[in-house]
């Protein structure tokens, strides 16, 4: 069996190896290589896009669309490589194949997206070997009208490979210039004619499976668009790169104009400038460092590729520095009064100098009181900014009064008057107070931390009150004498927590209003803590048991009842017992009476037992065993019989009745008896007996 290995071109992996397959299919662009040397091969077949090859030991071998894509064969003999060549520079294919030596399969793999036959060396025939294109029929008659169908399909699909490599070629830089465009555009055109010259010669095929198949590989082949032109002047940089390159270089030379311009207009002053000059200068300083900042977005939204634009950036951002750094400064008014001459020889404007020094320190001190005392770190950085501009400003002033002359006399008198001014500026002068505000929230940092202290006596009284709250609903509404203790020192915890909050928070200020409104809060949280309060409860649990001392108390007269009725069920079973089943109507008067206090005493005992708590456990055990007592006593419950002796003659009236009847034939008897005697000594008589 033949060894074959199938490596990709792109990822140059192995797909697949094999000595047992007669057939594989390709999926990607692959170098497939056979064990075999070329004098093992009888012949090598196209049969539509398959390559067929037979080896001289008739095994038969079937690369499956070797000719849809690019695909390459290589024979692998020992360590010599031969690559198999089917078709020229220009895609025919060749009559014979050539046998071309390579010392690896590199050059046959891709490279950067570049296809194998720009790596192969020229063409080596080492030795014909026949190369049976052809498509046999049944009676293996020659069909050229397939054949060159099939050729014009490989054609088409080269043609739009190459179409396709010279379009990808071209986008790598994602820039088209004219040039591309051009070369493009004749691919395309090349690809589309190859095209439609395939569909001519598939339209002259009689319908089928290879027809169809080759339609297939036609309309397969991908649209082909011709990109706009982005590189007109084909310098390697896009056209809007260009344009946005030469609107940066205009940026920084108006810029570089405006720079020179302001400098050469300070220089004409002379180094006297008055407050026209100065709002001029500060115009033109404006508009150079407007025309600055456009230039250096511009610059800046540069790409930093290709290395020419990045090359352009880096020396038109220098340019931009070299107006930065130093940069220009407007100097300061020097002839407030605009006569040409600097202020600083001046003694108006050493009294203009000293005012202004008088106005800062006003200005300052005037800051600081509008802090109401609260000083963040801002608040700070600008009162420190203010007191520098203060202390420059009499600086400034002392360096003009002291530079006046001493004479004439009223200009000694007026640097007299003015240092005296200054002097008063200096002594006691101002001191910015220091941050007491770091977080900038308008409260004193030590009202802060008091508002804290005040805030954590609140929260800490409301968790005691909470605790307590909960401690006592703990209890289940049972407190014994130790809960009460620990409940009662909980109370005086709780008293001392918001005796203590109450204390913090009415110690706050009432101002600023925030403040007063965090007093205000806590304040109300204080009083809801107090009203309605808690009420620590009073023992009801004296020994302890864990029953309310009333439910017990209830529990004993339920019990009492119970009992009561018990008793009275036993003495009216004993009364009823008692009769002897002889019942006249005084006993049934007398047990109709005790049957009703029963009665009573068991409704009574019943009203006790369930007005008796189902919790706890214990109470619960006891109601029901006091039920079930009472029913005990309810069921079946005890009936008076009725009354059976009405004469109260100690005998029942159905025995009175009996007897009575009893008598009657008795004396019926004696009467029969006396007659029938009567009777017996008449007859005596009469027969004179």
């Amino acid at each position: 069996m033949v060894n074959i290995k199938v490596v990709s071109k792109d990822s140059h992996n192995i797909l697949s190896e094999t000595t047992t397959e007669d057939s594989l299919s390709l999926v990607e662009p692959s170098v497939v290589i056979f064990g075999v040397s070329k004098e093992s091969i009888s012949s090598i077949k196209v049969h539509g896009l398959d390559a067929v090859v037979q080896l001289n030991d008739g095994q038969t071998i079937t690369i499956k669309d070797f000719f849809a894509a690019d695909n390459t064969l290589v024979l692998e003999d020992g360590d010599k490589l031969l690559w198999v060549q089917f078709t020229d520079e220009t895609g025919a294919f060749l009559n014979e194949v050539v046998y071309n030596p390579l010392s690896e399969i590199k050059p046959l793999l891709y490279k950067d997206g570049v296809p194998a036959w720009a790596w192969i060396p020229p063409l080596a025939a080492l030795g014909a070997l026949n190369f049976d294109k052809s498509i046999k029929s049944s009676n293996d008659k020659h069909d050229t009208t397939l054949e060159s169908a099939e050729k014009a399909v490989k054609d088409a699909v080269d043609a739009y490979q190459k179409a396709k490599d010279k379009l990808d070629a071209a986008l790598k830089d994602d820039l088209i210039t004219p040039t591309e465009k051009a070369e493009i555009e004749k691919a395309i055109a090349e690809a589309e004619k190859a095209k439609q010259e395939a569909n001519d010669k598939l339209n002259a095929l009689a319908d089928g499976k290879q027809k169809n198949d080759l339609e297939q590989q036609l309309n397969a082949l991908p649209e082909l668009k011709v990109p706009p032109i982005n590189d007109k002047n084909e310098n390697g940089i896009a056209d809007d790169i260009d344009a946005a390159i030469d609107d940066a270089e205009q940026a920084v030379k108006d810029a570089q104009d405006k720079y020179d311009a302001l400098e050469k207009e300070i220089a004409d002053k002379g180094g006297i400038i008055n407050p026209e000059d100065k709002v001029d200068l500060d115009q033109s300083k404006e508009e150079l460092d407007a025309a600055i900042k456009k230039a250096e977005d511009l610059v800046n939204a540069l790409p930093d590729q290709p290395a020419s634009v990045q090359e352009k950036k880096d020396q038109l951002t220098d340019d931009l520095n070299n107006l930065k750094t130093p940069g220009i400064t407007v100097p300061e008014v020097n002839d407030q009064d605009g006569n040409g001459i600097a202020d600083d020889v001046d003694v108006l404007t050493a009294a203009k100098a000293v005012k202004d020094a008088q106005d800062k320190y006003n200005a300052l001190e005037k800051e600081i009181a509008d802090k109401g005392g609260i000083i963040n770190p801002e608040d700070k950085v600008d009162l420190d900014q203010s007191k520098e501009e203060l202390d420059a400003a009499i600086k400034k002033a002392e360096d003009l009064v002291n530079a006046l002359p001493d004479q004439p006399a009223s200009v000694q008198e007026k640097k007299d008057q003015l240092t005296d001014d200054l002097n008063n500026l200096k002594t006691p002068g101002i001191t910015v107070p220091e941050v007491n505000d770091q977080d900038s929230n308008g409260i004193d940092d030590g009202v802060e931390a008091a508002i804290d202290d005040a805030e954590q006596a609140v929260k800490d009284a409301q968790d005691k009150y909470d605790a307590l709250e909960k401690e006592i609903a703990g209890k289940g509404g049972i407190i014994n004498p130790e809960d009460k203790v620990a409940l009662d020192q909980s109370k005086e915890e709780l008293d001392a927590a918001i005796k203590e909050a109450e204390d913090l928070v009415n110690a706050l200020p009432d101002q600023p209003a925030s403040v007063q409104e965090k007093k205000d809060q806590l304040t109300e949280d204080l009083n809801n803590l107090k009203t309605p309060g808690i009420t620590v409860p009073e023992v009801n649990d004296q020994d302890s048991n864990g029953i309310d001392d009333g439910v017990e108390a209830a529990i004993d007269d339920a019990e009492q009842a119970v009992k009561n009725a018990q008793d009275k069920y036993d003495a009216l079973e004993k009364e009823i017992e008692g009769k002897g089943g002889i019942i006249n109507p005084e006993d049934k008067a007398a047990l109709d009476k005790s049957k009703e206090e029963l009665d009573a005493a068991i409704k009574e005992a019943e009203d006790l037992v369930n007005a008796l708590p189902d919790q706890p456990a214990s109470v619960q055990e006891k109601k029901d065993q006091l039920t079930e007592d009472l029913n005990n006593l309810k069921t079946p419950g005890i009936t008076v019989p009725e009354v059976n002796d009405q004469d109260s003659n100690g005998t029942p009236d159905d025995q009175d009745a009996a007897n009575a009847a009893d008598a009657i034939a008795k004396v019926e008897e004696a009467e029969q008896a006396y007659k029938d005697l009567a009777d017996e000594i008449t007859k005596a008589e009469a027969d004179g007996d």
